[in-house]
């Protein structure tokens, strides 16, 4: 039994990832953390439950690439690009995510050369973002700030 449910898994993230690591992934968050850092770069991170009971949960931690000079950053809203939700027809909702295995999302993040954040900015406008994932640390706090 627990070798077929291995095999599912397997198969579920071969499918959701899709078998060509080229073609961008697409990550909906309805409520998505992004903040920046006392210069100026932008982040991004979820968080998921750990599965590992040492931890309470595992933050995936993302680069928004904002830098236009040696210390010049745009801001969010001059990242953001607008976008038609039903022209997307492989995005991934984040809260999905943690169903995976946490060293199989870790890899399949990791392998993406092109990663977006689709969410609604302040205008209630569908937007999206470039992603560059950074990687995974354990029992970070993540703060939404307003």
């Amino acid at each position: 039994m627990k070798y077929i449910l291995i095999i599912i898994s397997f198969l579920s993230i071969s499918i959701t990832f899709g078998q060509n690591k080229k073609s961008p992934l697409y990550l909906r968050d309805y409520n998505p953390i992004i903040n920046s850092d006392e210069l100026g770069n932008l982040y991004y991170i979820f968080s998921i439950k750990s599965i590992d009971k040492t931890f309470n949960n595992d933050a995936y931690k993302f680069i928004v690439p904002n830098k236009i000079g040696f210390d010049k950053f745009k801001k969010l809203e001059e990242v953001e690009n607008k976008i038609a939700i039903d022209t997307l027809s492989n995005f991934i909702n984040v809260t999905h995510l943690k169903k995976y295995n946490p060293c199989e999302l870790h890899k399949n993040l990791s392998i993406r050369r092109t990663i977006f954040l689709v969410y609604k900015n302040k205008y209630s406008e569908n937007v999206f973002i470039p992603l560059i994932y950074e990687g995974t640390q354990k029992n970070i706090e993540v703060l939404k700030f307003k």
